[in-house]
């Protein structure tokens, strides 16, 4: 049998743990980096490395295609978005990386429901995170570049905070207050985003949005540390 083939555009942190994760489960893995230096890490790592960046034509090609780019180092981003689906086989299975950043304009208890892919609401023209400069509506619209028309073969992980092996944000507000200490924390091990990513390549249930967070949430003050050093 053939093996199974899985491309990951923007193979930066997050992307190395799903990708090792991915070629535990059996798979053949590529990562993209826009970094020529990097190529040599990801070789090194088991994954096939390939330069590419969000928005270029002849994105790589495989049987899932999964896009983790941050939206603050991609140039327009929804149009670059678009640009890279629409070169993609119709076969491919789609994951889309999002952010729980979409919620911030709206109520900090939220059903997944309360924000539907590519249609954003008035008040999230004029809303940004504490996370990024990138209006919440353009978040909002990334999202829906991968539902539509392609709902049916597309999931959609909203994380939170990563956290995992080398990324440790408690040191994040050393020395400083953590702001809204007693607010709920989104926070996204990696192990968790990664097994919501096999879970859904060994059983399917494609056309998706899940929250990939730690439940029940811990509270700002327990996620990031005292604030002190």
């Amino acid at each position: 049998m053939d093996m199974k083939h899985a491309a990951i555009i923007g193979c930066g942190w997050l992307g190395q743990e799903m990708a090792r994760a991915l070629i535990r489960d059996g798979w053949q893995v590529t990562g993209t980096t826009t970094t020529p230096e990097k190529l040599g890490w990801l070789r090194q790592a088991g994954i096939e490395p390939l330069l590419y960046r969000i928005g270029d034509p002849d994105p790589p090609a495989a049987d899932l295609v999964i896009i983790s780019a941050t939206p603050s180092r991609t140039a327009d981003y929804v149009a670059s978005l678009e640009r890279t689906a629409s070169g993609l086989p119709p076969t491919a299975n789609l994951m889309f990386i999002s952010t729980t950043s979409v919620y911030a304009a709206r109520a900090d208890v939220f059903p997944i429901e309360s924000v539907i892919p590519g249609r954003p609401e008035p008040i999230d023209e004029r809303t940004t995170s504490r996370h990024s400069p990138v209006p919440i509506a353009e978040l909002i619209r990334a999202e829906g570049v991968f539902w539509g028309d392609r709902q049916h073969r597309s999931a959609i992980l909203r994380c939170g905070a990563l956290v995992g092996p080398g990324r440790d944000i408690t040191r994040l507000y050393a020395g400083r207050p953590v702001p809204d200490a007693g607010k709920p924390a989104n926070v996204s091990p990696s192990t968790l985003v990664t097994d919501r990513v096999l879970g859904l390549t060994r059983d399917g249930g494609w056309g998706v949005v899940d929250n990939a967070i730690v439940q029940p949430r811990p509270t700002r003050a327990e996620a990031y540390g005292s604030g002190r050093a």
